[in-house]
C-alpha cells in the first residue's frame, strides 16, 4: 500500500474525527482557535574551546600464542610414551584412512540413494499407468 493519501481522503478523515469528537463532548459546541501570547526564549551560548589532549602511551604485551597441528588423543595419566597402544605415525595413518573410508562410504551413500530415487520414479510411473491397463483389459 502506498504511503500517499489524496486531499481529498485526508479531508474526509478529518472531517469525521471532528464529528466523533462534538459527539463525545456535548458541552464543546465547536472546535475553535485560540491564540496563545507570543514568548521570546533567549538562546543558550555556548562557548568553545580548543584544548591540547595530553599523549599517553600504552604497551601492549606479547602475547604467547603458537600455531601447531596437534592431534588430541585419549591417553591414560600413568601411560607413558612407550606403553601407547600406537605411534603418533600410526594414529595419523589411521585418520587419514578412517577420513578415506568415510569419503568411499558417502560415494556410495549418494549412488545408493541415486538408485532408490530411480526405482522409486519407477514405480511411480507404473502406478501411474495402472488405471490405463486396467481399462485396457
Amino acid at each position: 500500500m502506498s504511503p500517499y493519501k489524496s486531499p481529498s481522503t485526508i479531508i474526509r478523515s478529518v472531517k469525521r474525527m471532528t464529528k466523533f469528537i462534538e459527539g463525545k463532548h456535548d458541552n464543546v459546541s465547536s472546535i475553535s482557535l485560540v491564540m496563545l501570547p507570543q514568548i521570546h526564549i533567549q538562546p543558550d551560548i555556548k562557548t568553545l574551546s580548543f584544548t591540547k589532549q595530553e599523549s599517553i602511551s600504552i604497551l601492549s604485551s606479547p602475547k604467547l600464542l603458537s600455531l601447531t597441528n596437534t592431534v588430541q588423543t585419549d591417553i591414560p595419566p600413568d601411560c607413558s610414551q612407550n606403553e601407547l597402544p600406537f605411534s603418533n605415525d600410526e594414529l595419523i595413518r589411521r585418520l587419514l584412512q578412517f577420513e578415506d573410508d568415510l569419503k568411499e562410504a558417502r560415494k556410495g551413500y549418494t549412488e545408493m540413494k541415486a538408485l532408490k530415487d530411480e526405482q522409486i520414479q519407477i514405480l511411480k510411473n507404473q502406478i501411474l499407468t495402472l488405471p490405463a491397463q486396467i481399462l485396457s483389459q
